[in-house]
């Protein structure tokens, strides 16, 4: 049991649950988000498509150079927002808008690295794969 009363359950076939440490580990720089990005995320959303039924809708999101590009696009069109970012590195991921926008509402600590991004709140922590660079 861990603290709050939360459970965490995972079945093991044959072997022990393997170390994640490593995939948790991710050394960067700070981004700051801006203010709106909520809002930005919701717009985008609203284009933003999966392949996978029941994922939500999903955006692309791209840094670069204190610039911040969300694209949400689907069959019906898309969207493209841009703005300013407190972060100087270049990096591109896909998530999901409405998770998103939720991680936003809570004070937590983002770190880009070289190919993950790190949010961390008070009792969890979330890594998001990056896209590799072109």
């Amino acid at each position: 049991m861990l603290d709050g009363g939360v459970l965490f359950c995972c079945r093991t076939f044959f072997d022990r649950y393997p170390d994640i440490s490593p995939i948790m580990n991710v050394v960067g720089e700070k981004a700051t988000w801006p203010g709106g990005l909520s809002d930005a995320l919701d717009r985008a959303g609203v284009f933003g498509e999966s392949q996978l039924k029941g994922s939500g809708s999903l955006v692309m999101v791209s840094l670069s150079e204190g610039r911040m590009t969300i694209r949400g696009e689907g069959d019906y069109g898309f969207l493209e927002e841009d703005m300013r970012i407190r972060f100087a590195g270049d990096a591109k991921f896909v998530i999901n808008a409405g998770f998103f926008m939720e991680i936003l509402q809570h004070d937590c600590e983002s770190v880009v690295g070289k190919q993950k991004l790190k949010f961390t709140g008070d009792k969890w922590t979330h890594v998001v794969s990056l896209l590799p660079k072109n």
